[in-house]
This record gives structure tokens, sequence and C-alpha cells, in this order.
């Protein structure tokens, strides 16, 4: 089982990522000799599990809001389909 730990640059080079991402990542490990290490079933879990909580997440824009910046530097507000539609003339 000892043969089978990663380090925290092998996980990083699996999922393409810096070492300092690896490092704040909520993956479970052990610090053995200065160093932290990594079973891959953890790893394989991590991903899956934001994979699967990624599903469905897109949300349609909210373009009628105005951030309080926009207000402050008086840039136009972007209208919805439905101020559009409410304007309109005919």
């Amino acid at each position: 089982m000892i043969d089978q730990l990663l380090t925290v640059i092998e996980v990083a080079a699996l999922l393409k990522v810096n070492r300092e991402t690896v490092r704040k990542l909520p993956i479970p490990r052990s610090r053995i000799g200065g160093m932290f290490r990594y079973r891959p079933m953890d790893v394989e879990r991590y991903v899956s599990s934001t994979m699967e909580n990624q599903v469905g997440a897109i949300k349609k824009p909210q373009l009628s809001k105005r951030s309080p910046r926009s207000k402050a530097l008086g840039t136009p507000e972007i209208l919805s389909w439905a101020d559009l539609q409410r304007i309109a003339p005919g």
C-alpha cells in the first residue's frame, strides 16, 4: 500500500495543476517524512465528486441587474428581454 502513495508533484501532474493548488484541495492526505502523500483512491474520489457536483450547474446570466460598480461609473444598464418587450413600441 505504501508503494501506491502519490507525492504532491505526482498528483499535480495527474490533475495538471500547480503543486500549491494540490495542497489547497480538500483531498485526504498523510504527512510522511515531512512530505504529504495521497492515496490514488482519494484523488479519484475527489475528481469524481467535483464532476458530479458540476452537472447541471450552468445557469443563464442575469443581464438585467446592474452592479454597484456600473452605477458608480455611469455605464449603461443592459436590459433583459422582458424589459425590452415592455418598452418597445407596437
